[in-house]
């Protein structure tokens, strides 16, 4: 049982910063997201021995995360999008201000997709899962993951183009 904890523990310190991304992203909640986290986690732990039959770590956990976040959708309505606390670039304050407005255009044109597209790509850009990997976390087939991410980017393009013209 030891040497099962003890790679939860590589796992959840090789994961927890995009895992924390991703969920974030999905309930736009700190609170909720914690819990998620550690329920995700504490389940790991309780498989035991069964872990390391586990091939791709990486996109299991975000599975198992993402079946906890999706209780909670049950439970307490529609899923929101926050970029918030995905990656960024720390540099000069001017630079910033552009990176935040970017951020910010990108979000809201983020907000526009359906739930589904939306997942697909904070999955593929910011936590760079592949597309058979997402099709793993989220169940769908990886022919529909792949129409949802390009419609869902050819949407975004044409709320940017129509919104921000310069």
């Amino acid at each position: 049982m030891q040497e099962s904890s003890d790679k939860v523990l590589e796992w959840y310190q090789a994961y927890k910063s995009g895992l924390y991304g991703y969920i974030y992203s999905l309930l736009g909640n700190r609170s909720d997201t914690e819990d998620v986290i550690q329920s995700s986690f504490s389940a790991l732990v309780l498989f035991g021995e069964k872990i390391h039959a586990i091939r791709n770590p990486k996109a299991y956990i975000f599975q198992v995360a993402r079946n906890e976040a999706m209780r909670l959708f049950k439970q307490r309505g529609t899923p929101v999008v926050s970029l918030e606390l995905l990656p960024n670039d720390p540099s000069d304050g001017r630079r910033q201000d552009k990176q935040k407005e970017a951020r910010d255009a990108i979000a809201n044109a983020l907000s526009i997709l359906p739930y589904e597209d939306r997942e697909i790509i904070v999955l593929h850009v910011y936590e760079q899962l592949t597309f058979h990997e997402i099709a793993g976390v989220t169940g769908m087939f990886m022919a529909k993951v792949v129409t949802r991410y390009y419609r869902g980017l050819r949407r975004m393009k044409a709320f940017l183009e129509n919104e921000y013209e310069d």
